[in-house]
């Protein structure tokens, strides 16, 4: 039985505190820090929540993972504004290590790392930008891909970033503007999950 928890900086106290033998009976815990750098309040909400909660990922744009670990890529809240996903890797690297979890970055590639290892997943279109709830959408997706690979989460992640870009580009090609896009692209994540062959058409590098 597979259990996750993505999770917002609004959800908290059940995994602050607890030992390595308490946290592995847990869901596996993954923190989309959503709007990280729009405020100083909020960024100081996610930043108490990661040390205390150590999350078993981390989700997010460029400008949102490169702010939590401390640096400025010129984006803003949500908006990733003109940072690049390139940009990210060795921010999300640095966070990876510091909080011994695998770091997820949203963007033109998606970049998933444990701080060693850096893979992208490439796919996907500007367009999925257009459709609202897509980044909350993958958060969900990355945490059972997680939660099915508890002993290689970073094949779990990378799984499901790869599944996500690839629904994107099918989904992309299926519609004609971003209404269709968003009926589109849950019926491509269900094709994928129902036909395992379709990950063969995944776009994936290891770079390191």
């Amino acid at each position: 039985h597979a259990a996750q928890m993505p999770a917002n900086a609004a959800c908290c106290a059940m995994f602050a505190g607890k030992t390595k033998e308490e946290r592995a009976k847990l869901p596996a815990l993954i923190v989309d820090p959503v709007g990280y750098g729009a405020t100083e309040f909020r960024n100081k909400a996610i930043l108490e929540f990661c040390d205390a909660a150590r999350p078993d990922a981390i989700k997010g744009n460029a400008a949102e993972v490169a702010a939590l670990a401390g640096v400025s890529l010129g984006g803003r809240g949500v908006d990733a504004g003109d940072a690049q996903a390139s940009e990210a890797v060795g921010p999300a690297k640095a966070l990876a290590l510091k909080y011994n979890c695998l770091v997820g970055v949203s963007g033109e590639f998606d970049i998933v790392t444990d701080g060693v290892r850096v893979a992208y997943a490439k796919g996907g279109s500007a367009l999925l930008t257009k459709v609202t709830g897509t980044g909350c959408a993958l958060g969900a997706v990355v945490a059972a891909g997680i939660a099915a690979n508890r002993d290689d989460p970073f094949a779990g992640a990378l799984a499901a970033h790869a599944a996500f870009k690839l629904a994107g580009t099918r989904a992309v090609a299926r519609s004609a503007g971003p209404g269709s896009l968003s009926i589109a692209l849950p019926d491509q994540l269900y094709a994928i999950a129902t036909d395992p062959a379709l990950i063969d058409g995944a776009d994936v590098e290891q770079v390191e």
